[in-house]
């Protein structure tokens, strides 16, 4: 990822069951929210629990 320009391939595409296509430019940006979103979830359940 980091040695990546970003507009690499962009026509090959992965297909998410919920979500449709993706470039792996879009999936990588995808998975990047979502996870931050669960992050985000966890730290108030910690907080929440302690």
């Amino acid at each position: 990822m980091l040695q990546a320009k970003g507009d690499e391939h962009l026509d090959v595409k992965m297909t998410h069951s919920w979500f449709g296509e993706f470039s792996w430019r879009e999936w990588f940006l995808f998975m990047r929210v979502h996870d931050l979103d669960h992050m985000r979830q966890l730290q108030a359940i910690a907080a929440a629990l302690s």
